[in-house]
């Protein structure tokens, strides 16, 4: 019957009925405690769970930035290939342009051109370079040296007139002004 008196004892013999065989009932003290270690090792699950996280974050970080230095090396190594293929054309194609410029210049020169460089406005996809430059001859004529000799103008002046004005102008000077003789005679009285 003291338990019946007691209210407290009631109690924990109704939770130790309820929790289960055999195993003490907590206190209010126990439990007390017990929420206290919950909520330090709720603090102490948050913490480590913080760390896993951070750690996490960390690894996929280094993961991302190896990722990416991957596939730059595979780019860029990519990208050398396709700009050494890229200079190779390049590079051929001046050799190719340079040579065809040569065998132009050569081809124009020995068909008697003024100026070989005019031999040039022949077209580029022009097989037979002779043909083209006969073709381009054809067209303007002035190109290439005539065989008549050049006539030479007679000059209105007699030859003894010309032998006296023989004597060359003076290239003018803008820093210096021209020598007008003795200016004492311009001189008004």
């Amino acid at each position: 019957m003291a338990h019946e008196d007691n209210p407290q004892v009631g109690k924990e013999t109704a939770q130790a009925a309820t929790s289960g065989a055999g195993a003490p009932a907590p206190t209010q003290d126990d439990q007390a405690s017990e929420s206290e270690l919950s909520a330090e090792q709720l603090r102490a699950e948050v913490k480590k769970t913080r760390a896993e996280a951070a750690e996490n974050r960390k690894k996929l970080r280094e993961a991302e930035t190896k990722l990416k230095t991957l596939e730059a090396e595979k780019l860029s190594e990519t990208e050398r290939k396709e700009r050494e293929i890229a200079d190779r054309i390049k590079a051929a194609e001046e050799r190719e342009k340079a040579a065809w410029r040569r065998e132009v210049l050569a081809e124009a020169k020995a068909m008697g051109f003024v100026d070989p460089e005019d031999g040039l406005n022949i077209p580029n996809d022009a097989e037979d370079i002779s043909s083209a430059l006969a073709e381009l001859v054809k067209r303007k004529p002035h190109y290439v040296k005539s065989e008549e000799p050049a006539k030479t103008t007679t000059s209105a002046m007699s030859p003894a007139r010309e032998k006296k004005n023989d004597k060359a102008l003076p290239a003018f000077d803008p820093k210096r002004p021209p020598d007008l003789g003795d200016t004492s005679l311009w001189s008004r009285k």
